[in-house]
């Protein structure tokens, strides 16, 4: 309470004309930071613009120390579930300090920070990487590695990795930041917590409980020694712990944790804020897995509302509530409301991608499809014109984006790609021989700067705001290609929906007839994947020893019936005669369509040749 003990200090000299306005601004400002600390976010906005009007007063707009109260009442804002507010006074602290310090000062790397993680927490991924990467390399550069700030960019650049589905870098980022934080500031330093969490958590997104729940207990329990019951971090740690026991299904465990969490947020930070409305979004899920859909129902739309509001319905907290609102409406029959919420996602998602597929590299755009789980809903719901749609944008995406951004290196005479290309060639063969020498260091750093170079080119090559040529492609161009005498036959291996947030992998097919024919698009649900990989194992097992005509006649004719007679029974009497254009997917790559055996023992090859 010393600070409080100073500003009434102050305001009493103030008063008896001791004292000047630079002292008491500082007070309020001190004061302010104080309360931020302690999660009084009202207080510290109202003390934060005490000093911001005092300092004004006194020294005009253009000055270090206004800049100083305009980045504090970003910090403040942005914890109070505000962005737009807090990115207007980052910006604008931001252009001052530029302006005043210089570009490489602390302090412009402080807020250039700080408007990269709100960036990061709105969902803009591109412009928080830039950022990240950015402030790092000069922090890096002018206070070395073992700064406290400097491990805050590291942590950042972790965090973005996880979000986009890239574990591997995110792990080994989060074990160096945890290695630095515990010897510089100690075991139980809020920082160290932090990054102990998040590794806690990354170990649960891995599937790996064993790594996951020492770290996630060991954070909390610190959080709260040293933050006390009630403050926000701790409740973050009950939360994510309650996320993780639901995840493992230890529903007894997660519920308390849960009502702890929602329970604090509310007496702390309010109904209206990120947080909050994410303990309700979480809730939900808590009670769909169980089946209590009418206590889903109620948290679900809670949550929906509150994320829409203050977040928007682009940022993948929204976009996850509006996934599990839409699986809660298929449980209770509710399939108009399902198909909704469904294109609402889906137009999300791939928005999402448009902007993902700027500016990252080969693996990291791998990642980041894999964690969309982009067939789902639309195969489970079975709406031909849906499933089409996704289905033809991103099938195949990483390999058409990679395509096109080697189409404009070949035609672009823009001498910094050429740079950037001849930069690549050079890591990317001092990677390999580093890596036939086994020599890890150097492996790390060159696989880090090659990875940076590939997304320089990508920014280079597509920018931010255009389009990817995949993702623009339409159902009707693909049908007006397909020849008059022939069908599309897409594979698909998909998540089928089971029942309350549980899903299972099948294998499904989708007919595309020519668009001047009048045969409609269909969906074929084929049958559970691991039943359809058993029999793709055995024919290739087969294929690679002798067995006998009749064993082999036997494995495929049973991979006709599974396979091609679904599609045979959905097909009219002239499509039957029409050639097939097979896209397979996942194990079915691996199979010869042409050699499995009909009815009739007659090879396929021969019936649709």
């Amino acid at each position: 309470m010393a600070l409080e003990r100073v500003l009434k200090i102050q305001q009493t000299w103030k008063k008896e004309g001791r004292g000047d306005d630079v002292e008491l601004a500082a007070a309020w400002y001190e004061w302010a930071w104080y309360q931020q600390s302690m999660a009084r976010y009202a207080e510290a906005e109202t003390s934060f613009q005490q000093a911001l009007r005092l300092r004004e007063s006194l020294l005009g707009r253009r000055d270090v120390k206004v800049a100083e109260c305009l980045n504090g009442l970003g910090v403040v804002n942005e914890n109070l579930g505000r962005f737009d507010l807090s990115e207007q006074y980052y910006e604008e602290a931001l252009v001052l300090r530029e302006d005043l310090l210089g570009k490489e000062d602390p302090a412009t790397l402080t807020t250039r920070n700080n408007l990269a993680t709100l960036y990061w927490s709105r969902g803009n991924y591109a412009e928080a990487e830039r950022f990240f990467r950015e402030v790092y390399a000069l922090r890096k550069e002018k206070l070395g590695s073992r700064a406290p700030a400097t491990m805050t960019s590291l942590n950042n650049l972790a965090l973005l990795a996880r979000s986009m589905g890239d574990y591997v870098r995110a792990e080994r980022l989060f074990q160096q930041v945890l290695s630095l934080r515990e010897s510089v500031l100690g075991p139980e330093h809020t920082y160290t917590l932090t990054t102990l969490h998040q590794l806690g958590l990354l170990y649960a997104d891995l599937r790996k409980p064993g790594l996951a729940e020492p770290l996630l207990l060991r954070a909390e329990r610190g959080r709260q020694k040293v933050a006390g019951a009630e403050h926000p971090d701790t409740a973050r740690s009950r939360f994510h712990l309650a996320w993780f026991y639901d995840r493992f299904d230890r529903y007894a465990e997660a519920e308390p944790l849960h009502q702890q969490a929602l329970a604090t947020r509310l007496r702390v930070l309010g109904e209206e804020h990120p947080e909050t409305a994410g303990s309700y979004a979480f809730l939900a899920r808590h009670y769909h897995l169980q089946g209590r859909w009418k206590d889903a129902e109620l948290y679900y739309e809670r949550a929906l509302r509150l994320q829409t509001k203050i977040l928007g319905i682009r940022h993948p907290d929204t976009l996850k509530t509006v996934e599990g609102r839409a699986c809660l409406a298929l449980d209770q029959g509710d399939r108009r409301r399902a198909l909704l919420l469904m294109r609402e996602a889906m137009g999300v998602r791939e928005s999402m991608l448009q902007d993902l597929f700027s500016f990252t590299t080969e693996a990291q755009r791998i990642d980041f499809q894999q964690t969309l789980n982009l067939y789902q809903l639309p195969g489970s719901l079975g709406e031909p014109g849906d499933l089409a749609r996704i289905l033809f944008r991103t099938k195949g995406l990483v390999l058409d984006s990679l395509l096109e951004d080697q189409a404009g290196l070949r035609t672009s005479d823009d001498p910094k790609l050429r740079e950037l290309v001849e930069r690549l060639q050079v890591v990317s063969k001092e990677l390999i021989q580093k890596q036939l020498n086994s020599d890890g260091d150097e492996v790390e750093k060159l696989r880090g700067e090659q990875g940076e170079l590939q997304a320089a080119l990508t920014r280079r090559v597509v920018g931010s705001g255009r389009a990817r040529r995949s993702l623009s492609i339409s159902v009707e161009a693909v049908r007006r290609a397909i020849p008059s005498g022939e069908i599309l036959v897409e594979w698909l291996r998909y998540e089928s929906y089971d029942g309350n947030l549980k899903s299972s992998p099948w294998y499904g097919v989708l007919i595309v007839p020519p668009l001047a024919s009048r045969e409609p698009l269909r969906w074929v649900p084929v049958g559970e994947a691991k039943e359809v990989d058993a029999l793709i194992l055995k024919y290739q097992q087969a294929m690679r020893r002798r067995v006998s005509d009749e064993a082999m006649k036997k494995i495929l004719r049973s991979l006709f019936d599974r396979l091609c007679q679904p599609i045979l029974n959905e097909l009219s009497e002239e499509e039957k005669l029409k050639g097939w254009i097979l896209c397979p997917d996942a194990s079915l790559n691996f199979l010869s369509f042409a050699t499995l055996l009909d009815e009739k023992g007659v090879f396929w090859g021969k019936l649709v040749s």
